[in-house]
């Protein structure tokens, strides 16, 4: 009690000490948190648990995406694309290996299949009004490293020995299992690009992918198996606050690119419009395109070979290394399980597997286990005869559906469904640095076959089926 009566006074001890009442408010106060302290500690306890978990997987992911992606599994699951090959020869075509090649091409899928096209179509040898320039341009290859066996016929160039070598079946890849859609967002990829790059490569990106979808459609027409054609794609949003925000970057981007064109439809307009239910938030509808794209590659890779007798394939051929030569004009060793050559130029169009050969690209460019499924639509699903495709948003993922034109018999296409990917166990994360496509998760498998009718019913009806 003496410090009561000291110097201070009473009048001041208030305003170092709480009043009784205050008192006792504060001890009931602790004496409930004791009694709810083990669950504290408990919620602590789990916090700490998720984020040891998260970074557990966090570091497993980047020590996956920063591995060696191998060669391709011999045994991966069999896509849609694939059945009932138009050109049955080329599945598994091993053309013999020579001991030289000009250039080697490791992956038959659309970008190498692609290179091909361009070495072989390009090659100034094929034109007639380039005979001058060319041989002036093969006599400066010559300094720096070519020799006779460059030249035919007293001093014609010799077209270049083109090789390609395919770890399985031909375009049996990322290529052969996609979507088969021909479409970039641009209001997506500009809105994206101009915080990286600024307005003008922003634009510049934009106007090049649009490019991709006239120039498919272009080369379809000399390979109708393609069935490559324009579509009216719809994005079908399922939050309003990411319709709003998309709706923004329309505006920009059509400000941006003027030949860009979209069309914003909200509520009810929107599910009328393209046959939705009320799940659907909104919609952007704009033009793209659809493809079977092994179709496209293998009838490329099928006119090449009748036009072009230095083209070579061989499949189910892996490439188990890639060493320098002390060659001046062939500096490159590729080998492979058929045997190695000697390679003046080597192309990786191997898409996540480049990082295998090329270790500078270890953690930035890696291999992602997606999943396709292709179905049969519903009884009531509306007839669009292949002149449409979808994609469902959501944060952070989305969905995304083609459909094949009218059969033969005129019932409808089948449909073309992929996505999924943060709806697997670790929310996509356990999908990223994964090459292996034998494998299948259930989990992603169970969204895609779900979010048609999800969507569409009762637009739909009882019944459609997965096909594979």
């Amino acid at each position: 009690m003496a410090i009561f009566r000291g110097e201070i006074g009473f009048g001041k001890i208030a305003e170092f000490f709480p009043s009784i009442t205050q008192i006792l408010v504060l001890g009931t106060a602790l004496h409930l948190a004791s009694r709810k302290l083990p669950a504290l500690i408990d919620t602590i306890r789990d916090v700490l648990h998720t984020l040891i978990t998260l970074n557990a997987k966090y570091q497993a992911l980047l020590k996956r995406a920063n591995s060696p992606p191998g060669i391709p599994v011999a045994n991966p699951s069999s896509p849609y694309w694939l059945d009932d090959p138009p050109f049955p020869d080329l599945v598994d075509r091993q053309d013999d290996i020579p001991d030289q090649a000009d250039v080697v091409i490791i992956g038959s899928g659309i970008a190498g299949v692609s290179a091909a096209k361009a070495i072989l179509e390009l090659w100034p040898g094929n034109s007639s009004s380039s005979s001058s320039s060319s041989r002036s341009t093969d006599a400066t290859s010559e300094e720096e490293g070519s020799n006779e066996d460059d030249y035919i016929d007293g001093g014609s160039p010799r077209p270049p020995l083109v090789v390609v070598l395919e770890a399985r079946q031909i375009c049996s890849g990322a290529t052969g299992r996609n979507g088969g859609h021909i479409k970039s967002a641009p209001y997506e990829v500009y809105s994206d690009m101009r915080n990286k790059l600024g307005h003008e490569r922003a634009s510049a990106i934009v106007r090049f992918q649009m490019q991709h979808l006239p120039c498919l459609v272009e080369l379809g027409k000399q390979f109708p198996l393609a069935e490559a054609r324009e579509v009216e794609t719809v994005d079908l949003f399922l939050e309003e606050k990411d319709l709003d925000e998309a709706e923004q970057h329309v505006k920009d981007a059509m400000a941006a690119v003027p030949k860009y064109t979209a069309e914003v439809w909200r509520g009810d307009e929107a599910s009328k419009e393209f046959d939705t239910n009320k799940y659907i938030a909104g919609a952007i509808s704009f033009k793209a395109g659809a493809i079977w794209p092994y179709r496209l590659v293998t009838s490329v890779w099928n006119h090449l070979l009748t036009t072009y007798p230095n083209l070579l394939i061989s499949t189910r051929t892996p490439v188990h290394d890639i060493e320098a030569s002390a060659s001046t004009t062939h500096p490159y060793l590729v080998k492979s399980s058929r045997g190695t050559i000697n390679a003046r130029h080597v192309l990786h169009a191997t898409n996540g597997f480049a990082p295998q050969f090329v270790p500078a690209l270890r953690g930035r460019l890696t291999g992602a286990l997606a999943h396709m499924s292709a179905q049969r639509p519903g009884p009531s699903f509306p007839a669009y005869h292949g002149d449409r495709s979808w994609s469902i948003i959501y944060a952070p993922g989305f969905d995304y559906i083609t459909q094949r034109p009218d059969r033969a018999d005129g019932t409808s296409g089948d449909l073309m469904v992929g996505g999924g990917f943060f709806r697997s166990k670790d929310e996509g994360m356990d999908q990223v640095g994964v090459w292996d496509d034998s494998r299948v998760d259930s989990l992603p498998m169970m969204h895609v076959r779900a979010c048609m009718p999800g969507v569409f019913d009762p637009k739909w009806g009882i019944g459609g089926a997965a096909l594979k």
